[in-house]
């Protein structure tokens, strides 16, 4: 039931322009759905420099898109590594906290729709290794805690 309604609403979406064949320089790459916190929203592309910093840049403005795709780890449409989407807390990740083991993250790309299974939410230190390339397949979700001196991460693996 959930993979036909992903599917309708891909090809639904892709027919209402709102999610465009082709990726677009100032618009999204995908929507990031995760039934469990009513949260369906537009991943962006975001730069980062050579430290591992989100950069702001005049062609993306990608810190004011609610959720990046940082640029240099892996794509979904790729099938392996680790792809890394970060939030604002408060934002559209102020939910993500609440996320438990076992509930569904869905990446709608340009040309499918993935299903993952988060396996672990952990507070973890302000530590750029979350951009590390990692064994596998799997979706990490980045956001702050206590202005920014801790971080949370989400991470997922397909179903």
């Amino acid at each position: 039931m959930i993979r036909r309604l992903i599917a309708v609403l891909l090809l639904s979406m892709t027919a209402l322009g709102a999610l465009p064949t082709h990726a677009e320089p100032q618009g999204p790459i995908g929507w990031l759905i995760i039934p469990s916190i009513k949260l369906y929203a537009p991943i962006y592309t975001a730069p980062i420099d050579d430290a591992g910093t989100l950069t702001r840049s005049d062609d993306y403005h990608t810190i004011d898109h609610p959720i990046n795709h940082l640029e240099g780890t892996a794509w979904v449409d790729q099938g392996w590594g680790r792809v890394v989407l970060a939030g604002h807390n408060p934002g559209v990740f102020g939910r993500v906290p609440d996320l438990q083991g076992g509930e569904r993250i869905i990446i709608l790309s340009h040309t499918s729709a993935y299903e993952f299974t988060v396996v672990l939410v952990q507070v973890i230190e302000n530590d750029r290794d979350v951009l590390a390339p990692t064994p596998g397949f799997q979706v990490s979700l980045l956001t702050c805690l206590h202005r920014g001196v801790t971080w949370l991460m989400v991470d997922a693996v397909p179903q």
